[in-house]
């Protein structure tokens, strides 16, 4: 079943999709209150999700959260009337409100169906794992350095930081050695 995670901070609104997805045979497997709890949600497992959410959520903003969410996981904004599309800005998927049942249900529809191919790319493309235990010791050291170099720069916690540089791992498909790497050659670029 095609899993749906809503982050909506209007209880009524939230009820109104949950109902229009369930109708459509989705399972609204989690209603967020916070992004945070959205990023989270999209980790839980290794199964595929959509989240529908707003734009601004308590004191966030999904341009803050995106990037953090698994990339198991699509977006789709429901922008409010008058709110500006930000889908170019933040490669999401943007609906403006109000809109059709139809219409949302499409779109969901569209994020599951383009899902999986990109996916199966980017298994096709990941690099093989280290071999020695010495390897993968030298990674993980590599991957602490980076997580407090952004701890410390970006002001993330450990567990953001260490989700930052996964999804950007996933994304990509380079390992997260790789991208510790090229944080850590950032940092020192800016120190020189």
């Amino acid at each position: 079943m095609k899993k749906v995670l809503l982050a909506f901070s209007d209880g009524l609104m939230a009820a109104q999709l949950r109902t229009v997805l369930e109708q459509a045979g989705f399972c609204v497997c989690r209603q967020c209150a916070a992004f945070q709890e959205l990023v989270d949600a999209s980790y839980e497992n290794e199964e595929e999700y959509v989240a529908v959410t707003q734009t601004k959520l308590g004191r966030g903003s999904i341009t803050q959260y995106a990037p953090m969410v698994s990339s198991r996981c699509e977006i789709l904004l429901l922008l409010a009337e008058g709110e500006e599309y930000m889908g170019r800005a933040t490669g999401l998927l943007a609906l403006p409100l109000p809109t059709t049942p139809a219409d949302l249900v499409e779109s969901v529809e569209m994020l599951f169906e383009t899902m999986p191919a990109r996916l199966s790319q980017e298994a096709r493309t990941l690099p093989p794992k280290p071999k020695t235990d010495e390897q993968r010791e030298l990674e993980r050291k590599v991957v602490t350095e980076a997580k407090e170099v952004l701890m410390r720069r970006n002001q993330m916690t450990e567990e953001q930081a260490h989700r930052f540089i996964q999804k950007r791992s996933m994304d990509s498909g380079a390992r997260m050695a790789q991208i510790a790497s090229h944080i850590l050659s950032t940092d020192g670029d800016m120190a020189s």
